[in-house]
């Protein structure tokens, strides 16, 4: 049995850890999350606990299968 560690438990992710689950820059992520008329970056859901941005893993998941069903129903066979 492969051995967890407390991160790899963990429900909400700080900004850094959720861009490497997701293989996107902390940068992409944060600027999707201000929204300007000119920013309309599509990114996860975002949750704030006090002052401190994290994703959840769930959302983070449904997010990526939305990016994957995007990209599966506008491929080309």
């Amino acid at each position: 049995m492969k051995h967890l560690d407390k991160h790899s438990l963990q429900r909400a992710l700080p900004e850094e850890q959720a861009a490497r689950y997701c293989g996107i820059s902390a940068s992409k992520l944060k600027n999707g999350r201000i929204k300007t008329p000119k920013s309309e970056l599509d990114v996860p859901r975002h949750t704030k606990i006090g002052k401190r941005v994290v994703y959840l893993r769930d959302d983070l998941d449904v997010w990526l299968e939305q990016c994957r069903a995007a990209t599966d129903s506008g491929s080309v066979s």
